[in-house]
């Protein structure tokens, strides 16, 4: 009998509107899965396809691979940041030390996109630390950043409409940790909706795992995945271990776009707690 596992196949979309203060109208997509059972030699290739349904494509200049397994959660990234030469919207300089998963009391944070903005006191992982800070489950912390987070995000998108970087401009955001003994992680993609003025803000988020699926194998790639996909296609991406195969994935996307680089991060979230598999120096500090 070949094993298998019970991987999401494909989401239906519910759109709801809910009016922020200062944020003008935030749509809400919330994905729920439908379950079916797949082969495990085929799972690689059939994930890889599956994140490519998940992320838009743009000028990232992350990679994120996300693994989740009946008892942990493996998240590696890459560390370059793109930074804006002056006015310019084509030409930037890279910093390859940017720390992009960070932990905050029992939850690890990684983000890509608009993180930081000096002009505004705009900082994702500022909000992710006071939001962290509360009391509460994941899910609880989640909802105190979400708050915060939404107001700040039509100063960002003004500013960067003003710099016409508005169609490129988004942020992605897991937060992974453990509830109920279980290894969870929320995914929310954040974008302005060009169409409209002020640009309203899109939100979407997926849960993991999902209902009735506490033993399934999942992955979500953020950022950068392109490369990933197109490699997939050809053969499966394979690795002895989940930790190995996050490293290789994020590796594939690093030797094929000048945007993403730098050392990869490693963490494992499980039920003892955040252990670093491997950190660059430049992180030591952050928690």
């Amino acid at each position: 009998m070949i094993p298998t596992h019970a991987v999401l196949t494909h989401v239906n979309v519910i759109v709801t509107r809910m009016k922020h203060p200062h944020a003008g109208n935030t749509r809400i997509l919330d994905y729920r899965p439908v379950e079916r059972k797949i082969p495990r030699i085929k799972l690689w290739l059939y994930l890889l396809c599956l994140a490519a349904a998940f992320i838009t494509q743009s000028s990232w200049s992350t990679t994120i691979v996300i693994i989740r397994t009946r008892d942990s959660i493996i998240v590696a990234a890459d560390s370059r940041s793109s930074i804006p030469i002056g006015e310019s919207s084509v030409f930037f300089s890279h910093d390859d030390h940017y720390c992009k998963i960070r932990t905050f009391e029992k939850v690890a944070v990684a983000c890509a996109g608009v993180l930081e903005v000096d002009s505004l006191n705009f900082s994702v992982f500022k909000m992710a630390q006071e939001a962290c800070a509360g009391p509460g489950s994941i899910y609880n912390k989640l909802t105190r950043f979400d708050a915060m987070l939404r107001p700040a995000l039509l100063a960002v998108w003004r500013l960067a409409q003003a710099g016409n970087h508005l169609p490129v401009a988004r942020i992605e955001i897991a937060f992974v940790g453990m509830y109920d003994d279980t290894p969870v992680f929320i995914h929310e993609q954040f974008e302005p909706d060009v169409r409209t003025d002020p640009p309203e803000t899109v939100v979407k988020r997926a849960f993991y795992p999902h209902r009735g699926m506490v033993d399934s194998l999942e992955m979500v790639v953020m950022g950068e995945r392109a490369e990933i996909v197109n490699t997939s296609l050809i053969k499966p991406v394979k690795a002895d271990t989940y930790t190995g195969a996050a490293i290789k994935l994020v590796q594939i996307e690093i030797d094929a776009v000048s945007r993403v680089g730098g050392p990869i991060d490693v963490l494992c979230v499980d039920r003892n707690g955040h252990h670093w598999v491997q950190r660059k120096e430049e992180c030591q500090d952050e928690r």
